[in-house]
């Protein structure tokens, strides 16, 4: 057999070259290939190693209606480790190629897919890889190298199993060459143990610092700052911290490099884009003896590293009260960005046990003004205070400071972000039940958004600034279908006016030269207000508009005037003609958000509340 398999893969050469075929007659050709096929059936029927060698064979000449036949047959076959061979052997250019055919019948398709998912599990197989780990700890080298390449294989499911090792105390060689592997697999080690040193159990944490400052001293630094502090290491994770930063350090001295690793952090989190670019996360598993990776974005990623880096800086202990509050703001902040709808009773308590006596309202309110920028932490608070005030004994401290001015949370009612101003108003409106008679400064900007949250429609909103009645319905009629709410205005006047009545604002789509004024004075008028400053700015040019016009808007948009981190796009385009043309705006739009869009349901009930206050308002003598 293993003649005949050499005889086909010289035949195959032959008739896979280009020059075999070079000068010869169609009919000179066709024999010898057909032949090929033949021969090559007649081995696949064979069926176990010889049918997955011409597989891959009948791929590589093109013989698509063989190959999707002889991969059907795979669809029966469990045997993973024998799927796993049958992937080898065809080999990985080959898959890939079968796989883009478009010629595969759902038969074909199904074996190709049983091939890869049979592989995927055998390569990541924990009894496989177990075995493979307690194979480095033996004397034989062919032993150790076929464990290696097995391990290596494994990938990150190899990753799990070393650092699970490691963590319970593996020692000597066995030791050393898991180590030797973890270097291999790169930045998911490094990330890997940066989780399991953080957060793994009294046992595990020392064991794994250890093998991430050989993995990466720079990434282990902080860690160990950690540890040398934490009220809560053990001696010996304490004795590792120390070898890597020595004894000169002092508590503070790890406290400022903590929290300046929060900071940047911090900066990195709010300036990555709020889309779907994958990454990978590591998480500790429930007994904090190992670790498990799960797909995420790399955004979700960055906010849970703020929420490691502030975790970090807890551990120390003994922090001024204002390191106190960033950690509770970065602890909140990564709790909304992971659900947006956080803050139910169950949650609240969680929450509440984690920070005894630091959430006091006084406190709240002060970690709120500290976290101002940070919107999902701010968030956060009003759904902590919703659940920590007693009606029944309000204080004034929530809506106005000692000093005379407004309270942080009032200030809130004119934030940028419709759900914040709505549920700071709807806080405050909670407050006023009991004591109607409070008067507080910009108590009126209160009573403004109540307004506001009592016109919301049930669709966002979106604005057309234009004149021509032709290509007002037709915008109209592109939005409507998007799903906005559409209102139209003639003049930058109108236009301001609408933006000042607020509501669920997205898209502003505003003709290149309106009557009164300019494009970019639009723009600048709209930003001043709160609830246009999170709305997308569209200046749209058609046929009629002189070229030196849209040279000059465009030679203004360059300037970044706009430019925020959580401020929307401002875009220069042709009239839309399509729903397709918005579609990039809008994507962008989703990206700088750090609070996700109000749904149609939470519209509702802003609406129902708002409504609600403005009568009890009215009916209080």
């Amino acid at each position: 057999m293993r003649l005949h398999l050499i005889l086909l893969a010289s035949l195959l050469i032959l008739v896979a070259s280009p020059h075999a075929v070079e000068g010869q007659a169609p009919d000179e050709t066709q024999s010898p290939r057909a032949e090929l096929v033949r021969q090559l059936d007649s081995t696949a029927s064979a069926g176990g190693r010889d049918r997955a060698f011409a597989i891959g064979a009948l791929a590589r000449i093109g013989s698509w209606s063989e190959v999707d036949h002889w991969l059907a047959t795979y669809s029966t076959i469990k045997e993973n480790d024998k799927l796993a061979e049958a992937a080898e052997l065809i080999g990985k250019d080959t898959l890939l190629r079968i796989s883009l055919h478009d010629g595969l019948t759902d038969g074909g398709r199904a074996g190709l897919d049983k091939i890869l998912q049979g592989t995927d599990d055998f390569l990541h197989d924990r009894q496989r890889l177990s075995a493979a780990l307690k194979q480095l700890a033996g004397d034989s080298v062919d032993e150790t190298l076929s464990a290696r390449r097995t391990l290596i294989s494994g990938g990150n499911a190899s990753i799990e199993i070393l650092l699970e090792a490691i963590g319970q105390g593996i020692q000597g060689n066995q030791y050393n060459q898991a180590v030797g592997l973890l270097k291999s697999f790169g930045e998911q080690s490094v990330n890997a143990a940066d989780q399991l040193s953080t957060y793994g159990n009294e046992t595990v944490r020392g064991n794994v610092l250890r093998v991430l400052q050989r993995l990466s001293s720079e990434a282990a630094v902080n860690n160990s700052l950690s540890a040398a502090f934490a009220v809560d290491a053990s001696d010996s994770e304490t004795q590792v911290a120390r070898a890597l930063i020595g004894n000169g350090i002092t508590r503070d001295l790890a406290r400022q490099q903590l929290v300046r690793a929060l900071n940047t952090a911090q900066q990195i989190a709010d300036n990555t884009p709020r889309d779907l670019k994958p990454a990978m996360l590591w998480s500790v598993n429930a007994q904090r003896s190992a670790v498990t990776e799960a797909a995420s974005t790399e955004f979700f990623l960055r906010y849970r590293n703020v929420y490691d880096a502030a975790q970090r800086l807890r551990r120390i202990g003994e922090l001024p009260i204002s390191d106190q509050r960033q950690v509770l703001a970065c602890d909140l902040a990564y709790r909304l960005i992971a659900d947006p709808q956080w803050g139910d009773p169950d949650q609240i308590k969680t929450v509440q046990g984690l920070y005894p006596g630091q959430l006091t309202t006084k406190n709240l309110l002060a970690v709120m003004s500290q976290a101002k920028d940070n919107m999902p932490a701010v968030l956060g608070i009003l759904r902590l205070l919703q659940n920590t005030i007693d009606p029944a004994n309000p204080r004034d401290y929530l809506v106005q400071e000692s000093g005379g001015g407004s309270s942080a949370l009032v200030d809130l009612v004119s934030n940028p972000y419709p759900i914040i101003r709505f549920e700071a108003a709807a806080l405050i409106h909670q407050v006023l039940e009991q004591s109607p008679e409070f008067s507080f400064p910009r108590q009126s900007f209160y009573r403004k958004t109540l307004s506001e949250m009592s016109a919301l429609t049930e669709k966002p909103i979106a604005i057309v600034l234009e004149t021509r009645p032709q290509v007002i319905s037709i915008e109209e009629s592109i939005l409507a279908e998007m799903g906005y709410h559409v209102k139209s205005a003639s003049s930058m006047t109108q236009l301001e006016k609408l933006v000042g009545q607020g509501g669920d604002i997205r898209l502003i789509v505003c003709k290149l030269a309106p009557p009164d004024g300019s494009s970019i004075e639009a723009v600048d008028r709209t930003r001043r207000l709160p609830a246009g400053r999170l709305a997308s700015v569209i200046i749209f040019h058609d046929d009629t508009s002189p070229q030196k016009s849209i040279d000059r808007v465009q030679w203004q948009l360059n300037e970044n005037r706009w430019q925020a981190k959580d401020a929307a796009g401002v875009y220069l385009m042709d009239l839309p003609g399509s729903g397709a043309a918005y579609y990039p705006v809008l994507t962008d739009q989703v990206s700088f958000r750090r609070v996700p869009a109000m749904t149609e349901v939470q519209r509702k009930v802003f609406q129902r509340l708002g409504t609600d206050a403005l009568q009890g308002a009215q009916s209080t003598p």
